[in-house]
């Protein structure tokens, strides 16, 4: 059945019913819960000392931290969470519809993967704590692939600016340099870990380039919100004309019609497909279940 495939769900939802973006979000704050509760009622940061990153945790073979440091936060400062989760809500809405969950939740891991290795080699006494890598990946996804879409942005959550995605991104990109530059690099006095969120920003291109198959090594991506049309190849293969009427059309090319349809939301999601390829899976949905 087409629907037996992953990607063609709606919402793309796990095997449970919850999305991967949910996951990431009750996950997370259940850890942070129980880290409040052992820092604010027992009076210990157990959770921190376990779970967080540091080269003292890697050094005794803590290297599930390469990782979890993603779910703990600052307990004194809960802003520091809700900022976090507030851009992986906002913007991975977008994001997982247009990549779906599978990917989504990978593209997550990797930026927190990558962050972890582009702070941890820099910073020899800290401990690294907070989803920020993950967050500002999933915002670099998003600008890379809605680049010259006009969005309205929130300047400090109050002001609506009209922007470009691809500005935002510049302006991120050059506040984290400016601050690994003239603060981590400087050992001046930070509290910001602009060397894991750099390593999210590159962990979400790489992943952008490599496993989401673009075109151009350094060539920004055209998305509308509705369509996300992919780019065209630089060969493009003939295009075809697709009739909504297929009943007399012949079994096996109507599946390999479907074959190429599902392959190309496999590679670019759901929004890649044109009208006249929805209208032909939904009709061969109903011819193949016969």
């Amino acid at each position: 059945m087409l629907y037996d495939r992953p990607y063609m769900r709606p919402e793309y939802r796990s095997s449970s019913g919850i999305s991967a973006l949910k996951w990431i979000l009750i996950v997370t704050f259940s850890a942070f819960l129980l880290q409040s509760i052992f820092y604010w009622w027992f009076g210990t940061p157990w959770m921190e000392r376990a779970f967080s990153l540091s080269q003292e945790n890697i050094g005794r073979g803590f290297f599930w931290t390469l990782l979890t440091y993603a779910l703990l936060h600052s307990t004194q400062n809960p802003f520091h969470i809700i900022f976090n989760m507030l851009l992986v809500f906002l913007i991975g809405r977008i994001v997982q519809r247009e990549i779906g969950a599978g990917r989504f939740l990978s593209l997550y891991l990797a930026c927190i993967l990558v962050g972890a290795f582009a702070w941890i080699p820099l910073n020899p006494q800290a401990h690294l704590l907070g989803a920020s890598a993950g967050a500002i990946g999933i915002l670099t996804i998003f600008c890379l692939r809605h680049a010259d879409e006009e969005i309205t942005f929130l300047l400090f959550l109050i002001i609506p600016v009209r922007v470009k995605p691809r500005v935002i991104l510049y302006c991120v990109l050059a506040f984290e340099l400016f601050g690994f530059a003239f603060f981590e690099l400087s050992s001046q006095p930070h509290q910001v870990a602009f060397s894991a969120h750099l390593g999210g920003i590159l962990g979400a291109w790489l992943y952008h380039r490599f496993l989401l198959r673009r075109d151009n090594l350094f060539q920004f991506g055209k998305r509308g919100a509705a369509s996300s049309a992919p780019r065209r190849e630089r060969q493009p293969t003939p295009t075809r004309n697709y009739s909504v009427n297929i009943s007399s059309r012949p079994r096996a090319e109507i599946r390999m019609e479907v074959d190429r349809i599902l392959d190309k939301i496999n590679a670019n999601g759901f929004g890649s497909l044109s009208d006249e390829e929805k209208k032909l899976l939904d009709r061969a949905r109903d011819l193949l279940s016969r």
